[in-house]
């Protein structure tokens, strides 16, 4: 006798093999997923934050690394002159949610020991402290370290890092962790990839001796080694 279509227990068997390769692909790839658009919030955050910089060095005379007070007044003082704060920068310089905005809203996850907020209207936000770097009047030329968030208050409000031995080798998952906070620098009027710095445990070597130097290698930081990683691949 000629069968026709499938018997239930044929459908059941390969709805079961559809059930688990479902299970083992799909976290990968909700994870790839999350990664790519986390990565493409933090380029287009530094875009308009360096362009912000850029014009406001052009048309006020001072960029982040000129950031001088820590109001978050009005944008212009009583004689028209914009105040040197960070929070007025963008303000005049960025399409600002002044309303979710404030020195004194400390930001949501891993970045609630920064102190102050600006929030975008594309969702995102950054999230510092009103004294560090050149808003506490440190010298001209003064860079400081702020958090990118890719969207805002939303979950999951987690900083990334990796913890591999070069921002190269972060291409390894497993030493990966990607969401929606990054450790930014605020660089003059530019906005780049977190750039800090710590010093290793092993000597650096001379590259033609390759004897001991006394000077200690230095060694990204993981956090600013992920923001560099999700900047450049």
């Amino acid at each position: 006798m000629k069968k026709n279509g499938f018997t239930l227990a044929e459908v059941l068997i390969t709805l079961s093999i559809i059930g688990v390769v479902a299970a083992l692909t799909l976290p990968s790839l909700m994870t790839n997923t999350g990664e790519q658009q986390y990565k493409t919030a933090l380029k287009k955050g530094l875009n308009t934050l360096s362009e912000a910089g850029q014009m406001n060095m052009a048309l006020d005379g001072f960029d982040y690394s000129g950031v001088r007070t820590t109001s978050d007044g009005t944008v212009r003082n009583n004689n028209g002159v914009l105040q040197q704060s960070l929070y007025a920068l963008l303000a005049a310089r960025t399409n600002m949610d002044t309303t979710a905005s404030s020195v004194s809203a400390a930001g949501p996850g891993d970045a609630s020991t920064y102190a102050a907020t600006v929030a975008f209207r594309d969702g995102s936000a950054i999230y510092f402290n009103p004294t560090v770097g050149g808003q506490n009047g440190n010298a001209a030329g003064a860079s400081f370290n702020v958090i990118f968030d890719a969207n805002g208050v939303r979950n999951p409000n987690i900083l990334s890092t990796c913890t591999a031995n070069t921002v190269e080798a972060c291409n390894n998952r497993n030493s990966r962790d990607i969401h929606d906070q990054f450790l930014i620098t605020l660089d003059g009027a530019n906005a780049i990839p977190c750039v800090n710095t710590v010093d290793g445990d092993d000597d650096e070597l001379d590259p033609e001796t390759q004897q001991p130097t006394g000077n200690k290698v230095q060694v990204v930081s993981p956090n600013c080694k992920a923001s560099q990683w999700a900047f450049r691949f």
